[in-house]
Order: C-alpha cells, then structure tokens, then sequence
C-alpha cells in the first residue's frame, strides 16, 4: 500500500472538481500501475483520463516541497489529490474492510456527510457486484468467516441449505454472507468515521 499525490493537468478547467472528486480513493493494483488505476478511477467518475499527469509518492512529495519550496497554487491552475494504491494481493496490516468499502462506495461520497448515510450505504450493498464481493471475501475471508462462526451463523441462518450450494453454487450464498458481514460489522464503522 502507498499513498501519493497525483498533480492534475493545470491547463484543464475542470481539474480542481476532478480533484476534489479524486481526493481520499483507495485504488486496487492495475497491471500497468498507479497512473493507469488513476484514470481508470477517473473515467468511472465520467471524467477524462488525460486530467491525472502525473503521481508521487506522499515521500517523493514531501521531500521536493522541503527542498525546493514547492507550493500548490490554485491561481496558477495547480489542483492535486492524495490517493492509496493497494498493490495486487496486498491483505496486510493496514488495508481495513473499511477502506475497502470507502473504495467501492467512492461513487457515493456525496453521501459521507450525510445523517442518514448509514440507510444510503445499506441500500448500496446490493447494487455490489458478483466480482466485488468475491474481491472483500478473498481480502477478508478470515475475518469473515471469523465473524460468522462467533456469531453461530450457518448457511440455514442465511435462508440456505447443502443443497443450495451444490445445485446453484455459491455465489449467492456468498453474496449473503458477505453482504451480512459488511452490514454488520464494517458499515457502522465507516459511518462512524468523521467525515
């Protein structure tokens, strides 16, 4: 996991609002790297890739900025935004099933702020996909499963049986599972949290 600073192209007008919108992303890895996850992020806010121009690590930056007096001025078009990169497989210390959330809820940041923000983000975990509930479960399969069986939680708790998994598969039994932990255990954390 790395933090960094991502500098958006000064001559855009709509670089500061891609930057504000940007801002706070928990990433996951992309085979080509940060800038490549960076506009992927950026075209599923419907904006252009082209915005993000450059990524440095929150080291690199601090130390150019003490170096060099670097300063972020908006009066001549400069707009950043600090973003978390989760390299591939990386499940260790540090990345939370909260982050996680915060990353696949990132569409409904407006929302953070909000009193009611805790019946907004239950209503969003269904609209998760397969491939993303497959994705919280791979990370956090131990917590998961540690969760359900402190909880005497089975499949018939679910509203499943045996023979559900072995004629349909599991997907949905996942999807229950899964949905049921983060609604339980990781939802009133992230509402918790100061916006």
């Amino acid at each position: 996991m790395q933090n960094f600073i991502v500098w958006m192209n000064p001559d855009r007008e709509e670089s500061a609002a891609a930057a504000a919108k940007l801002n706070g992303a928990v990433l996951t890895a992309h085979t080509d790297g940060v800038m490549v996850a960076i506009r992927r992020e950026l075209k599923r806010f419907g904006l252009g890739a082209d915005l993000a121009v450059f990524a440095q690590t929150c080291e690199e930056f601090a130390k150019q900025a003490n170096a060099d007096m670097v300063c972020i001025s908006s009066s001549n078009g400069d707009a950043v935004a600090a973003v978390t990169y989760l390299e591939d497989g990386y499940v260790g210390e540090g990345v939370s099933a909260v982050a996680d959330m915060r990353y696949l809820m990132s569409a409904y940041r407006q929302y953070f702020n909000r009193p009611d923000k805790m019946v907004i983000f239950q209503g969003a975990l269904q609209y998760l996909s397969d491939e993303d509930i497959a994705w919280i479960f791979r990370r956090h399969s131990n917590a998961i499963i540690e969760w359900q069986s402190n909880e005497g939680l089975g499949l018939y708790e679910f509203g499943f049986s045996l023979s559900d998994v072995l004629t349909d598969g599991c997907r949905n039994v996942l999807r229950e599972v899964v949905t049921g932990w983060l609604h339980r255990e990781i939802l009133p954390v992230l509402c918790a949290e100061p916006t």
